[in-house]
């Protein structure tokens, strides 16, 4: 009894501080007195032992309970219990008076942050034709404003920072690499380092890693609070994160990103696309003819036919060493009726060129820069029809490029 009794000390004595803890074990229920101060719990130091503060006092009928895990204390006129839902932990009163309440303590020792009192209620999600995102500030003050969003556009799944002007101890006016930690009940749910980009101010990206973040997105849909350790340079930060509503938004982005994504189209993602189209150079002919040697040399043999050869020549790379020509050939009675067709010739990285039946009207040609490693890219073939312009995606199918579906119009 007397080890019993021996706790709470330094809650109510204290000033109210952000670092707090909390665990699944031991849970102390505290009733007929007045507040109970943590202290010591077993090798639990008392520093690390702080009330979880959203659950508060509540009504209490009856705290009297049977056995080990229940210690009554105090006068008979004043007399409170102590009701130990799991584990063991020292309790203490303050003074013997007796209150009609009881309060429910936390003894754990996972260290999370309380949110700070401009932070959201919860997780948002905000959509647009390009954009799907997932958003929590846990900072929004007259001077600076910490936001974390989980962004899906046409182009890229990514992470996003908005850390603008002063944050707490934080000042982000020149800030180039910030570096956050994202723990969830206490434990390290993952890490992003996260980087300034041209022409986006006050914003920091960080390129979403599957292996690295699909841990980090599983975390931050089951938790229940969360903490973000923010530094940058030699400043750092810890701000306490709510997880309502995490789930809805991060799973919707996450359900929602592949349509997004593979609908894509030049309208919606610009840099996403490089039109097969431009001027003619030298270079380009040169390297049609090679690709269409047995070709023109097929034309040039029919009897009685002009001299066809390559008349101009456009060519787009990818990045990774992708080429992609767009070539005039003629003139020549076998490709159509204006003696004159186009030929699409792609040729991968180390591999000879590959060269697709003519067309005589052939449509525009987008090269989709966005494809599996090692893949061939997919391609966007446009029609005008009225005011609008129709895009059709088509795929590689280990021989030729085939039609896949036609894009909606938005």
């Amino acid at each position: 009894m007397t080890r019993i009794f021996t706790v709470l000390i330094a809650l109510c004595l204290a000033a109210p501080a952000l670092s707090q803890a909390r665990d699944e074990s031991p849970v102390v229920e505290a009733c007929g007195a007045s507040v109970p101060v943590p202290g010591a719990v077993d090798d639990i130091e008392p520093s690390g032992v702080l009330a979880v503060p959203n659950l508060g006092w509540a009504p209490c009928a009856d705290c009297a309970a049977d056995g080990d895990d229940t210690v009554v204390y105090g006068a008979d006129d004043g007399a409170g219990a102590v009701i130990f839902a799991s584990g063991v932990a020292e309790i203490a009163p303050r003074d013997t008076g007796a209150l009609p309440e009881c309060r429910v303590f936390d003894m754990g020792i996972t260290p999370f942050v309380t949110p700070h009192a401009s932070a959201d209620a919860d997780w948002t999600l905000v959509e647009a034709p390009d954009r799907i995102e997932a958003r929590y500030c846990p900072y929004r003050g007259e001077v600076g404003e910490l936001c974390l969003s989980f962004v899906c556009t046409p182009e890229e799944q990514q992470w996003e920072l908005l850390a603008a002007g002063q944050v707490e101890t934080l000042n982000f006016d020149e800030v180039l690499e910030i570096e956050l930690d994202v723990r969830v009940d206490g434990a390290l749910a993952g890490y992003l380092t996260l980087g300034a980009r041209a022409g986006m101010e006050d914003r920091y990206i960080a390129v979403y890693v599957r292996q690295l973040d699909d841990a980090l997105l599983g975390a931050l849909r089951r938790g229940q609070r969360g903490t973000f350790s923010v530094r940058a340079g030699a400043q750092a930060q810890e701000f306490g994160v709510a997880l309502d509503g995490s789930s809805r938004a991060l799973g919707a982005v996450l359900a929602n990103c592949t349509d997004l994504q593979r609908l894509a189209t030049p309208d919606t993602a610009p840099d996403r696309f490089i039109l097969l189209n431009g001027v003619s150079t030298e270079a380009a002919v040169a390297a049609a003819r090679e690709a269409l040697e047995d070709r023109i040399a097929h034309l040039l043999a029919l009897e009685g036919a002009p001299d066809p050869e390559v008349r101009r020549a456009v060519e787009a790379k990818v990045p990774d060493g992708w080429r992609f020509i767009d070539a005039l050939v003629g003139p020549s009675p076998e490709l159509g009726l204006s003696n004159y067709a186009r030929y699409f010739i792609a040729k991968p990285p180390n591999r000879d060129w590959v060269v697709f039946d003519p067309q005589e009207n052939p449509p525009r040609i987008y090269i989709d820069r966005k494809r599996p490693i090692g893949a061939w890219p997919n391609l966007l073939l446009t029609t005008a029809e009225r005011d609008r312009t129709i895009y059709e995606r088509w795929y590689w199918d280990g021989e030729n490029y085939l039609y896949r579906e036609t894009i909606p119009a938005r």
